[in-house]
């Protein structure tokens, strides 16, 4: 598999009004306080996206965020106070700057040295003009929340997340400052792989791979930081607060178990690449172990749980992990590796909404979004909604489409079609209009087994909920005329959806 992935440029956004203004008229306007120093200088830093771990022969930075996107980092800014003092008084905005792609002129001769690239910030920022020190920190992405000097994250499995420490300097220096980014988070990769015909009938095809009781939060608190860049320790190990909240991580999908042994694939990159279920970034732990649950098609929404040894997962590394499928066991074995970018498809994204492995229609991703409207995800039925309601008659972000049409194609009435869903599993709905929409427009790219074709109810009244008439989509269309206004009683098919 290629694995090709273009980043899509994060958005940039506005510098929050009155950012400069809060900063002292004598430190930042370019007028002399003082006459000591009358230099204006520009805060020009440059970065570099480096790995501790990694095993790349060729210079390649690793992980889902590589050096080669476009870039919207994250700084905190803060003014020495008292000057020589070296403590920071931060403001409470965060900076946004424009790190621009690589164009590869700069890769150094030796392929593990980092090489720093120019950022460009939305608002030219200036030293102090009385030469006392700033100490600036960055990350990406934007924190969920910043507040008297904490950033706060909060991410879920597919989320990455890269800090730079803090450094000083003044408008006395020669030279740039330089940042180091580097991934905070570990990610596992899953492969799976059966060794017997046997073991591929017994259960079929994989369904969801989950960990439970994830961290999904973490914090950044600036003091801790500052007091560990000066007594000398790794601010990767030392800076982070302990991981909280609690989350369930999981990849679902169907795809088929190759018949090949691990050392077959540890050998043959394409081939382990084709035999990769998916990847989740979590939390480094150390010399832990670790508990997988698998679903298989055959097997039914039974929950397989895989106990792994323990093992070390440090931020920045990846490690495979290998799910080796027995007649009624499952076995798993250990392999540190490089990174690989968030999605295993072999995409490269043009304009959203696409389709991800067949059957999982993407419409925003950490990459980029189509621009629809969007709503949470939803464990349930679809929310009572009529047509003309923008909050609920929207699109999922991403949600998966069943492989075929409830009970072959076989027609329902409007409300037989909502239970058919239900039984399937949690989780499973009758899909909104919009969704049903979007699904008559990527139907090309839909490769579930049973091929969309005809008219299909949506959950979606006409004009007053409890109604007489909801919205059906005819996915054959050949016209801007797919939705068909029918009676509830009428029989149509159905084809379930999940929130992913």
């Amino acid at each position: 598999m290629d694995n090709r992935r273009f980043f899509r440029q994060a958005m940039m956004l506005t510098l929050a009004a009155g950012l400069l203004a809060s900063c002292s008229k004598d430190n930042n306007s370019g007028e002399p306080d003082s006459g000591i120093n009358n230099a204006l200088v520009a805060i020009t830093p440059e970065v570099s996206f480096v790995t501790e771990n990694s095993l790349s022969e060729t210079y390649t930075p690793s992980g889902p965020v590589d050096g080669t996107e476009n870039l919207t980092l994250y700084f905190i800014k803060g003014e020495e106070t008292p000057p020589g003092s070296n403590m920071f008084n931060y403001g409470t905005e965060q900076i946004a700057a424009n790190r621009p792609a690589d164009n590869g002129d700069n890769v150094p001769e030796n392929p593990k040295d980092p090489y720093y690239e120019p950022l460009t910030f939305e608002d030219i920022m200036y030293y102090p003009i009385d030469g006392t020190n700033i100490r600036m920190w960055g990350w990406y992405p934007k924190a969920n929340s910043y507040s008297t000097g904490m950033a706060t994250w909060t991410f879920d499995g597919d989320d990455d997340l890269i800090m730079a420490s803090g450094k000083t300097g003044n408008n006395k220096m020669t030279s740039p400052l330089q940042f180091e980014f580097e991934h905070i988070l570990t990610q596992v990769q899953f492969i799976i792989h059966a060794e017997s015909e046997l073991a591929l009938n017994y259960w079929g095809n994989v369904t969801s791979i989950s960990l439970k009781n994830e961290n999904n939060t973490c914090s950044f608190m600036v003091a801790y930081g500052d007091n560990y860049i000066n007594t000398g320790q790794n601010f990767k190990t030392a800076l982070m607060l302990p991981p909280t909240g609690s989350s369930i991580m999981s990849i679902s999908g169907s795809m088929a178990i190759s018949n090949e042994s691990q050392e077959t694939l540890e050998a043959d990159e394409a081939k382990r690449n084709s035999c990769l279920f998916g990847n989740l970034i979590v939390t480094p732990r150390l010399n832990s172990p670790l508990t997988v649950y698998v679903t298989t098609s055959k097997q039914g929404t039974v929950e397989f749980p895989v106990t792994i040894e323990s093992h070390t997962y440090n931020a920045g590394e990846a490690t495979r992990i290998y799910l080796n499928f027995l007649p009624g066991e499952i076995t798993a074995t250990l392999q540190t590796g490089n990174w690989r970018p968030v999605t295993v498809d072999d995409v490269v994204l043009g304009e959203y909404p696409y389709v991800q492995r067949g059957y999982i229609v993407i419409s925003k991703d950490l990459l980029g979004e189509s621009g629809a409207v969007l709503h949470e995800n939803w464990t349930g039925a679809t929310p009572a909604h009529i047509y003309t309601d923008k909050t609920v008659n929207t699109v999922s972000a991403s949600f998966e489409v069943a492989e075929t049409d409830c009970e072959d194609g076989t027609t329902f009435t409007w409300g037989e079609a909502a239970t058919k869903c239900s039984e399937i599993g949690p989780g499973w709905r009758v899909p909104t209009a919009a969704e049903l929409l979007l699904m008559r427009d990527c139907k090309s790219q839909l490769e579930t087994s049973g091929a969309l074709s005809g008219a299909y109810w949506s959950a979606t009244e006409v004009t007053t909920v409890g109604g007489d008439d909801a919205v059906a989509v005819d996915v054959d269309a050949d016209d801007k005329i797919k939705e068909v206004l029918a009676a509830k009683n009428d029989p149509h098919k159905v084809r379930c959806v999940r929130d992913i």
